[in-house]
């Protein structure tokens, strides 16, 4: 029976391994190997199924430390994430296991009387059985935490940025202080403990929730932007086909005029405006894909006001798979740097060539401009993309690398090019993840 009791509380130790490696997978990027992934979840065993008693800031701040250093070197993710994540999660642990632990004890003393005690008479079944009841409540919660942030995209967590993390991370901060202090500095009374920690609990559950909050509200607040641009894209292109097809209306009458005007002054200025009116029109680009002709057209207009020579060859009737917020990702923040870089440059000299197909089997994109010296911001970005709601170059090659892309750039002979190669079979991997 006993040997029941054991497996049981295994059992229960196993669950919560189990949901808190699913829970960081969900936040974080787990490395590729299948090696460093079994390691993960073995490490996670001893971080979540921690014993906490009173007066322990050792043991508190060493798991802490050690849960720092786990997070680092397994998930590959910006800092800003990995320290959130552990911020965000190690309270929960510390109180969930320390009710535990306690009430288990309390449970303990109230079943095993002084007698038993003093005596060492106490069963071990007795004892057993308290303690594996006492390890009841810690699944419950982490089964729940899981069913709540289970819905989260993994995408839409990519869109919170460290200002965000950042006031998320202060609240858990707070909890996580009292908690040390209430447990570690003022005498121990369940009356004060007890409370703090579920009130701790329910902030983290809180701040969970607005952490999902956040990131849906960062996602929809950018598929109502694609949607305006989708909008405001198809009236303009309204607008510019009524143009042209007045200006062939009236083409014949101009040719005519053309034909008989003896003055070749006035031939080159009607010839300058026939050109000016139909230019607009040849901005517009089919991608085969309908977000990247709205980007291309957008990012066409932009360098055009900017006097820039801008050129786009693009090949994407085939290209299926790469989900549309991350050609916006990768497509506009890498426009947008060219752009930027480029304006510095006098007019003459100023010019972007943006080239994407498939090649043997590769997506290959190729973003180019002039420049003077670009070497020292190679994956590194300055401004605030309106467009994209400020993802910063550095989500650009997290994109590309989740279809087990690559990005490379080089800056010679006053040109800077960007290279990304995307493999096609990328298309069922990343549709596991």
């Amino acid at each position: 029976m006993i040997l029941f009791l054991d497996i049981i509380s295994f059992l229960f130790n196993f669950i919560n391994t189990y949901f808190l490696f699913k829970i960081l997978c969900r936040f974080l990027n787990i490395r590729e190997q299948l090696i460093i992934r079994i390691i993960s979840f073995l490490f996670c065993f001893p971080i979540v199924n921690i014993i906490i008693y009173a007066n322990d800031i050792t043991n508190i701040l060493g798991v802490l430390i050690g849960f720092l250093i786990f997070a680092f070197v397994f998930y590959n993710d910006i800092c800003i994430r990995k320290l959130s994540t552990v911020i965000i999660i190690y309270p929960m642990i510390v109180s969930v296991n320390y009710l535990a632990q306690d009430i288990g004890m309390h449970i303990f003393f109230m079943f095993i009387d002084a007698s038993e005690l003093n005596a060492k008479n106490v069963s071990t079944f007795k004892s057993t059985f308290i303690h594996t009841v006492s390890l009841v409540v810690a699944p419950v919660i982490w089964f729940s935490v899981w069913q709540m942030i289970k819905r989260m995209n993994v995408r839409s967590i990519n869109l919170i940025n460290t200002k965000m993390w950042l006031m998320i991370d202060g609240i858990c901060l707070c909890v996580f202080t009292s908690i040390l202090i209430i447990l570690n500095f003022v005498p121990e009374n369940p009356l004060i403990n007890y409370p703090i920690c579920f009130s701790g609990i329910a902030t983290i559950f809180a701040s969970l929730y607005m952490t999902i909050y956040i990131s849906d509200s960062v996602q929809t607040a950018y598929q109502l932007q694609t949607i305006k641009m989708r909008h405001q894209y198809y009236e303009e292109k309204k607008q510019e086909e009524e143009k042209v097809r007045s200006i062939y209306h009236d083409m014949k009458n101009h040719l005519l005029v053309l034909e008989n005007q003896s003055d070749m002054v006035e031939t080159v200025k009607m010839s300058q405006k026939l050109r000016k009116e139909i230019s607009d029109y040849e901005n517009y680009i089919h991608t085969g894909c309908d977000i990247l002709d709205i980007i291309i057209k957008d990012k066409s207009r932009k360098a055009k006001e900017k006097n820039i020579d801008f050129s786009a060859t693009i090949d994407f009737y085939d290209v299926k798979f790469i989900e549309s917020l991350d050609i916006s990702t990768i497509f506009g923040n890498g426009i947008d740097n060219a752009i930027e870089a480029t304006e510095k440059l006098p007019e003459e000299q100023r010019a972007v060539i943006i080239k994407a197909k498939i090649i043997h089997g590769f997506v290959m994109i190729l973003i180019e401009n002039t420049c003077n010296d670009r070497s020292k911001s190679k994956f590194k970005t300055s401004k605030e993309d309106k467009f994209l709601h400020g993802f910063g170059i550095r989500n650009m090659k997290k994109a590309v690398e989740k279809y087990n892309g690559e990005c490379t750039s080089n800056c010679t002979d006053g040109k800077y090019n960007l290279k990304i190669l995307i493999p096609i079979n990328s298309e069922k991997r990343s549709a596991t993840k």
